[in-house]
């Protein structure tokens, strides 16, 4: 692939300078969350366990990645609002 970067199609991240102390503020609730949905599904894995052959603990197990996914990208901008 050839990345062009075509003016004023995208907006990037250094773009939100009036409006990061607010979207710092916003991503860690994010990121708060998210670890507490975290833990909310490794406790509802261990009350499930054996549920449906073992059904739930998959989709559980799907959910906790989904969510360490969200994590990376929350911490990746409040790296980057932080600059």
């Amino acid at each position: 692939l050839r990345w062009t970067k075509i003016e004023g199609a995208l907006p990037g991240i250094e773009d939100l300078s009036p409006a990061d102390s607010e979207l710092a503020q916003i991503t860690e609730e994010f990121i708060r969350v998210e670890k507490h949905g975290i833990d909310a599904y490794k406790d509802l894995m261990k009350a499930t366990k054996g549920y449906h052959a073992g059904l739930f603990a998959l989709l559980l197990k799907s959910m906790i990645h989904d969510s360490e996914k969200h994590i990376d990208i929350l911490e990746f901008l409040r790296a980057n609002l932080k600059r």
